[in-house]
């Protein structure tokens, strides 16, 4: 693989610069192979500098968060009636749905039959 920095680039880009010595890399290697390299990196003005070089840059996506998919601390159960009374009588309900609660949950039961109504925990 060559070792020579590419042009053209600016007067103040130099090859001691990290961010130029990836450039260089990249455009050698973009040259020397069939297959196009794609720079992939969080660095927008590095992203740039590869664009206006032809060299193919992406920004690295494995950090952005699908919030749908978080855990929200909390889920909403529909429940019948009549599990709704058990809770209210014995302060508990038969748990044998799935997919299990995670630990520290909290739950907000539902009935279609009964207008929503604050649970409060036992002291």
């Amino acid at each position: 693989m060559k070792s020579s920095f590419p042009l053209p680039l600016s007067k103040k880009s130099t090859p001691r610069r990290k961010g130029n010595r990836i450039l260089a890399l990249a455009h050698n290697m973009n040259s020397e192979r069939r297959n196009p390299v794609t720079l992939v990196t969080k660095d927008l003005n590095l992203r740039i500098k590869g664009d206006v070089m032809g060299i193919h840059a992406e920004d690295f996506y494995n950090d952005k968060v699908d919030y749908d998919g978080l855990y929200r601390g909390f889920s909403e159960v529909h429940v019948t009636e009549g599990e709704m009374d058990l809770l209210f009588k014995e302060k508990r309900i038969p748990w044998d749905r799935e997919p299990s609660p995670d630990p520290h949950e909290f739950l907000i039961l539902k009935n279609s039959a009964r207008h929503s109504q604050p649970v409060h925990p036992l002291r």
